[in-house]
């Protein structure tokens, strides 16, 4: 997601991608090359980017791995990072449960309804935007799209 924002919206914007799985961070720093800083962390832990500094954050189908008080964790810290006005987008798998890949993996993965975002948000110090639930073309769900801003 990274890449593609760098790409198509913001080229000249500097951008700091955050993961905590070390292939992804490999992916993402071949991809972006030096237009990125990517690093391996944590998104409930952002204690290297300093309160108020950030214009957005992204979050693409990552807050799945993670239980509900984990989710609520994250929203506060990326609260906490945005400046005033910043920008939180997050997508992610909607519905209840847990995901089943079936053999392909033992990965986790939990679905959480559409008010469970904007509760989340809301609880969190932000204002919603947007939050919609569209379907997925390669893969039979639902995901669920937040658009929320740090009003202070």
């Amino acid at each position: 997601m990274l890449h593609r924002y760098h790409t198509q919206f913001d080229p000249q914007r500097s951008l700091l991608g955050i993961d905590l799985s070390q292939r992804m961070v490999d992916i993402s720093r071949s991809r972006l090359g030096a237009n990125a800083k990517i690093i391996k962390g944590d998104m409930r832990d952002l204690g290297i980017i300093q309160s108020g500094s950030s214009a957005a954050v992204l979050s693409f189908f990552a807050i799945h791995h993670i239980n509900p008080e984990q989710v609520l964790a994250a929203f506060k810290e990326w609260h906490r990072v945005l400046c005033k006005n910043g920008q939180l987008v997050v997508a992610a798998w909607e519905g209840t449960g847990q995901i089943d890949y079936g053999d392909e993996t033992d990965v986790i993965a939990l679905r959480y309804k559409k008010d469970e975002f904007t509760t989340w948000a809301i609880e969190s110090g932000f204002i919603t935007d947007k939050c919609t639930v569209e379907p997925v073309e390669e893969i039979p769900m639902e995901a669920v799209y937040l658009e929320v801003t740090k009003d202070y």
